[in-house]
């Protein structure tokens, strides 16, 4: 494994650590009638983070070839 695999890696840790600590994922999955499908899936994922370098921080993890 080269250094930047692993530094690649520790990062995807990283992240799905503090998403444990301070996130969450959402399924609703809802009936519509109206719906050529009567059923409406939606998946949300949250972070309750308020500094600007944890999105920076996210944006930069997520834009990494895993």
């Amino acid at each position: 494994m080269s250094s930047r695999d692993n530094q690649q890696e520790t990062l995807f840790y990283y992240l799905v650590g503090f998403v444990d600590g301070e996130g969450s994922f959402n399924v609703s999955i809802r009936k519509h009638l109206d719906y050529r499908i009567k059923w409406k899936t939606s998946l949300t994922f949250n972070v309750s983070q308020r500094e600007r370098r944890f999105y920076l921080f996210l944006r930069e993890c997520l834009s990494v070839d895993m």
